[in-house]
C-alpha cells in the first residue's frame, strides 16, 4: 500500500529528497548541509572587521608625516621645548636645539609654513629671581650665503599653542639682515622676579636657505651695565670780551 506522499508521484520515478532543517539544494542532485554555527561565525567576523578596519586606518594615517586631505603635520625644532631657570638650563634640556624644517624660502614669519620654511622652539622660564639677568637667544649656521630670521614671542598663557604665541608681537628679535652671515641673536628680559612659569617661542624663519640646519641656544647672562660717563669742565666755559668788527 502506497503512502500519500508516494501516491503523488508517477510510478517509476524517484521521489525527490525532502530537505531537512539545515539543508539546502545545490544544482539538480547535490545537497549541502548548512550548519547554523557557520552563518553565525560569518556575522561575527564581518562585524569585527567593520569595527577594526577604521581604527587601523586612523592609526596608519596618524603616523604619516606628509600631506593628508589638505593638512600637514608640523615639525618643531629638536628638542621641541626646554626650560631655563635662574641657575641656567633645566635638565634634560642642555640649552641647545636644532632646526628640523625642510628648508626653502619665506618672506617673513607671517607667510611661512611650519615644518617647511620655519620652525618653533618653545622655551619655559621657570619662576625665580632674574634681577640683573637676561636670556640670550641665538641661532647660528655654517653657510654664509644662507639667511635665517629670528623672532622671539611671549606666549599669552602656557596653554597657548605655538601658533597663538607666534601671532603676538615679537618680544625680541634678531637684526634679521641679509646674507652673508652665520648667526642671528636676541635677548629676553624676564623682568626681575618671575612669580609663575612663562613661555616664549623662538621662531626661526628660513628666509633663503640651502640645505644647512641652524643650531639654537639659550643662555642666562648678566645684563650689560654702562661703563662710560660724561666728562664736564670744572669752572664752566670762559668767553672773550666782545670786539666790534667792521665789514
Amino acid at each position: 500500500m502506497r503512502t500519500k506522499d508516494e501516491a503523488s508521484f508517477p510510478s517509476g520515478k524517484a521521489r525527490p529528497h525532502r530537505l531537512r532543517a539545515g539543508e539546502k539544494k545545490v544544482g539538480s542532485e547535490r545537497r549541502v548541509k548548512v550548519r547554523p554555527y557557520k552563518s553565525h561565525f560569518r556575522k561575527i567576523t564581518r562585524a569585527f572587521f567593520l569595527i577594526l578596519l577604521p581604527a587601523l586606518v586612523a592609526a596608519t594615517l596618524s603616523l604619516l608625516p606628509s600631506r593628508l586631505g589638505g593638512g600637514r603635520v608640523a615639525r618643531a625644532a629638536n628638542p621641541a621645548s626646554g626650560t631655563i631657570a635662574q641657575t641656567g638650563p633645566v635638565p634634560p634640556f642642555a640649552g641647545t636645539w636644532t632646526g628640523t624644517a625642510t628648508g626653502g624660502s619665506s618672506a617673513n614669519e607671517s607667510t611661512c609654513v611650519e615644518g617647511v620654511n620655519c620652525d618653533t622652539f618653545r622655551l619655559t622660564v621657570a619662576p625665580g629671581d632674574y634681577t640683573g639677568k637676561q636670556i640670550a637667544i641665538k641661532i647660528q649656521w655654517t653657510i654664509p650665503t644662507n639667511d635665517y630670521d629670528l623672532y622671539i614671542h611671549k606666549c599669552p598663557t602656557q596653554a597657548s599653542t605655538n601658533a597663538q604665541c607666534n601671532a603676538t608681537a615679537p618680544a625680541a628679535q634678531g637684526q634679521n639682515g641679509g646674507a652673508p652671515g652665520t648667526f642671528e641673536a636676541g635677548a629676553v628680559d624676564p623682568g626681575g622676579v618671575v612669580a609663575a612659569a612663562t613661555d616664549y617661542t623662538v621662531h626661526a624663519v628660513y628666509f633663503t636657505v640651502a640645505p644647512d640646519q641652524y643650531n639654537g641656544s639659550a643662555t642666562l647672562e648678566s645684563k650689560a651695565t654702562a661703563t662710560r660717563s660724561a666728562t664736564y669742565v670744572s669752572g664752566g666755559i670762559n668767553f672773550s670780551p666782545s670786539v666790534a668788527v667792521k665789514a
